[in-house]
């Protein structure tokens, strides 16, 4: 039954979804029409509609192709987001009578690639990524609470996804949550919309708080959807699907005014979604994090449109570079969360612009372990000696000190280092031992030996170890 009824949806999508026409604005009224951005290329989202009666997803692609395809039940509440992190949004669903969410990996029939359950019968589900690491996962709103539950996390195997890794309280009861970017930093965060008078207002941290911004779009009865339209880059913006009309309204930019493009499409009863159906043109992936005063290089996989491409760097820290094949570069100089402008242009002539996360930490944001001291008495060895040269430094600053190559511990102390390799230069530690692993003073074992290229004395502190043979250099 299921494909007769696809079919006959398949033949019904031509009447259901028109070409874009002139003159948007949200009150029909005459008015500059600007070029439908929101079709033209691969940099931006676009939008689909869900028929909750028969659980036929349509999802618009350039030029206003259309993809339709069955998946899950009426009455689901529907939502797109990329669950495998691969840059194209697919389905979910939100069963609010027991919180099971079901997620697939493909715009295509079939049955869900992740099964499992969050929060409590009748919440409204959120799809982002929250924590802008490249990946969207599914949070919650409570609307009897007016909060949001956020969790940087997907569950499986149809078991619980168990607490919210934090919560905050925000908004009326009534408003109905929606999720975007809205200032370009690469975090999604929830906005609310108040569909009896078309109020629009979000913040731009998971914090609790007044509204960042605030503003009106769209008529009573509208529904809302966030994404990037491709005018402003990386910042997200309002659409809204007026039942009425079976029409999309696009406004390009947060603030109040009228749509800036309209699109007609499906019709009266349809729920609105949006994503990104397609790969975007631009550097797909998540920089690993860099230590201060280490050299840094990775590098990030140009996707979308058609190679070879150019990337140009336009903005971020000075001691950053970027070349044409997406490697990053440079020795930072300071802690801290930065940002590093790009433009990616590919041999089309297809440009995307892209603000691309980039955290420098001082090697011990992992430390759960020991006393700091300790542990950044291991970095400093390991910046000293040219860690990046060591012929083994398996774990070093992606793991708890305790778990990093050469180091044991216990009792909350750092009681063993061994470092001594077995190339003709042992590890390949190269250069001056810090004064500072003096601070390694529960050390029982020190061992050292077969890198010629090491200089310096141990310092006193660890030098008079009571256990005999316990220093290896």
């Amino acid at each position: 039954m299921r494909r007769i009824l696809l079919l006959l949806a398949t033949a019904l999508v031509a009447s259901l979804f028109a070409a874009p026409v002139a003159g948007a604005q949200t009150d029909e009224s005459e008015g500059d029409f600007t070029i439908a951005t929101v079709d033209s290329d691969q940099v931006t989202d676009r939008v689909g509609l869900i028929d909750p009666v028969t659980g036929i997803w349509h999802i618009r692609g350039a030029g206003g192709a259309v993809n339709s395809f069955f998946y899950g039940n009426p009455g689901d509440f529907p939502m797109a987001g990329d669950w495998d992190c691969d840059g194209i949004s697919t389905p979910g669903l939100y069963r609010q009578s027991d919180g099971f969410v079901y997620l697939r990996n493909s715009n295509t029939e079939g049955i869900a690639n992740i099964r499992f359950f969050f929060g409590n019968p009748g919440d409204i589900p959120l799809a982002g990524d929250f924590n802008g690491d490249g990946c969207d996962t599914v949070s919650i709103y409570r609307a009897s609470e007016s909060r949001i539950y956020i969790i940087n996390q997907l569950g499986a195997n149809d078991g619980g996804l168990g607490a919210a890794d934090f919560s905050y309280i925000f908004g009326n009861p009534g408003d109905k949550p929606f999720v975007g970017d809205f200032d370009g930093d690469g975090v999604d965060t929830v906005g609310l919309h108040r569909e009896t008078t078309g109020f629009v207002y979000f913040r731009n941290s998971h914090t609790q708080g007044i509204a960042n911004a605030e503003f009106f779009f769209g008529d009573p009865g509208d529904r809302l959807v966030a994404g990037d339209w491709g005018v402003v880059d990386d910042v997200d913006s309002p659409a809204i699907f007026r039942p009425s009309l079976a029409r999309f309204f696009f406004r390009y930019t947060n603030t109040q005014g009228n749509a800036n493009e309209e699109i007609q499409m499906g019709s009266f009863q349809m729920l609105p979604v949006a994503g990104s159906w397609t790969v975007k043109l631009g550097l797909a992936g998540t920089l690993p994090k860099a230590i201060v005063d280490l050299p840094y290089a990775a590098s990030l996989k140009p996707v979308g449109g058609t190679g070879p491409y150019t990337i140009t760097k336009t903005s971020g820290p000075a001691w950053v570079s970027v070349n044409n094949n997406g490697r990053f570069s440079g020795t930072p100089p300071l802690v801290g969360t930065f940002s590093v402008g790009i433009t990616v242009t590919d041999s089309k002539g297809l440009t995307a612009n892209q603000l691309v996360p980039l955290t420098v930490q001082d090697g011990c944001d992992t430390n759960n372990q020991i006393p700091d001291a300790e542990c950044l008495a291991l970095v400093a060895l390991y910046k000293s000696t040219g860690g990046r040269g060591w012929v083994e430094d398996t774990n070093w600053f992606t793991t708890p000190p305790c778990d990093w190559f050469g180091v044991d511990c216990a009792g909350g102390h750092v009681t063993e280092l061994v470092l001594e390799g077995t190339a003709n230069n042992g590890n390949n530690l190269n250069g001056p031992i810090p004064p500072s692993i003096g601070a390694l003073t529960f050390l029982t074992r020190l061992n050292l030996q077969h890198n010629s290229l090491l200089t310096g004395a141990i310092p006193t502190q660890i030098s008079t170890m009571p256990t005999p043979g316990a220093i290896t250099a």
